[in-house]
């Protein structure tokens, strides 16, 4: 676990400060322990942990696929067991997380657990996911700290995977996927989402602890808003090696036509500029889970592209699906697209968001209106045109590489 002095940077995260400026001179960061230098600034991780149980059956040949695409993956205990030897001799590098729940019970694990583990609503009833039949657990007692501190050990024990990745360790859930806001019991009020990361970090070091050497990731930084605003979603960095943030310009349902405004896309960029002055690791997903036509799918693809490119220090990582819970989509065109290394930090530029790479350019325009731009110099299109104007409709990205 990295315990590095945060600064001002820290403090923005804390106290619910404005987001970092995006021309603000790059900070010397520590670089994350366990991420290889990066090859391409557009950096993927992959999520398997979804779906059935066909959804996780791998040939051994599939299972190296994604060790030879991916550098971070999060899996289920059983899914690559049988082929992590191959895995790791094609992608010495690859790091593979066991999925476990750090905040919920499943029914056979929850049978013989004392009550006190559990939240609890206003009238003593236990609180529940409203979408699955998993109960919120009190992440800030010592008993289920410790359950899951056990149940890490015995699944790295099975899997020979190289850490554990908890999910809902943030507080996106509390007043939307649950049956009722859950009571502290420390306090008998109302839980703040401030306080159940606090704890939640609590819990994070205790699994820590009594794992010493593995690795530990967690799900809930959710998105930029989240992690810049008093709840401190951000303070989830301290304790992990990595944190996905799972709502990263989108939540997996919403409206295909839906775009956030423009300063909460910023939030979401600025939150992977401040990841990597921090010397951290975000894993930001975006994902489509409802119907769309092609055209959509790819347009929230070049828009998830470009915007990572933007804020990326190149320790951070995208995981971008269109497909529902399971594989993730197959590879794209697009994901071999490699523009070389920034030479400055994004700015609005001439109407859009721009970046320069020693290869190419990413734009976004994440704005309401379309804009002309004037690229100062000619670029490819991925059709092979070569450009020195572009037309940047609303919400859109453009991901243009040097002739």
């Amino acid at each position: 676990m990295r315990t590095l002095t945060r600064g001002l940077v820290a403090a923005a995260c804390l106290f619910g400060l404005p987001a970092i400026a995006s021309d603000l001179p790059p900070v010397q960061a520590a670089v994350p322990s366990f991420v290889p230098a990066p090859v391409n600034h557009l950096r993927f991780f992959g999520e398997t942990n979804g779906g059935n149980s066909t959804q996780q059956e791998y040939t051994e040949a599939q299972a190296v696929a994604l060790a030879r695409r991916y550098d971070v993956i999060v899996g289920l205990r059983w899914t690559f067991t049988s082929h992590l030897a191959a895995m790791k001799a094609a992608n010495p590098d690859l790091t593979i997380f066991v999925y476990m729940n750090g905040a919920m019970s499943k029914p056979a694990d929850r049978a013989s657990m004392p009550e006190a583990w559990f939240m609890h609503d206003a009238n003593g009833n236990r609180v529940r996911n409203i979408h699955f039949d998993l109960m919120y657990m009190d992440v800030g007692n010592a008993g289920w700290r410790n359950w899951v501190a056990q149940r890490c050990n015995d699944w790295l024990q099975l899997s020979g995977f190289d850490g554990c990745w908890l999910d809902d360790m943030g507080a996106g859930n509390i007043g939307n996927n649950l049956s009722a806001w859950p009571i502290d019991p420390r306090t008998g009020q109302p839980i703040t989402e401030y306080d159940w990361i606090t704890y939640a970090l609590g819990e994070i070091e205790v699994v820590a602890a009594a794992n010493p050497g593995a690795l530990l990731s967690c799900n809930g930084l959710n998105s930029g808003s989240k992690y810049f605003l008093p709840v401190g979603a951000g303070r989830l960095l301290d304790t992990s090696e990595a944190a996905t943030a799972e709502g990263w310009l989108r939540t997996s349902r919403d409206s295909p036509a839906a775009f956030r405004s423009v300063t909460r896309w910023q939030q979401d960029v600025d939150m992977l500029a401040d990841a990597g002055q921090r010397g951290e690791t975000v894993l930001a997903a975006t994902k489509v889970w409802v119907s769309s036509s092609a055209t959509q799918k790819f347009q929230w693809r070049v828009y998830t592209y470009a915007s990572f490119l933007l804020g990326t220090d190149g320790y951070q990582f995208l995981f971008f699906s269109t497909s529902a819970p399971g594989k993730p989509d197959a590879v794209h065109a697009m994901d071999s697209y490699n523009l070389g290394t920034p030479t400055e930090a994004y700015a609005l530029r001439g109407g859009v968001y721009q970046r320069r790479f020693t290869a190419g350019l990413a734009m976004v325009n994440p704005g309401e209106t379309s804009v002309s731009v004037t690229l100062g110099g000619s670029y490819r299109l991925p059709n092979g045109d070569v450009v020195t104007t572009v037309n940047m409709p609303p919400h859109s990205g453009r991901v243009l590489r040097t002739p």
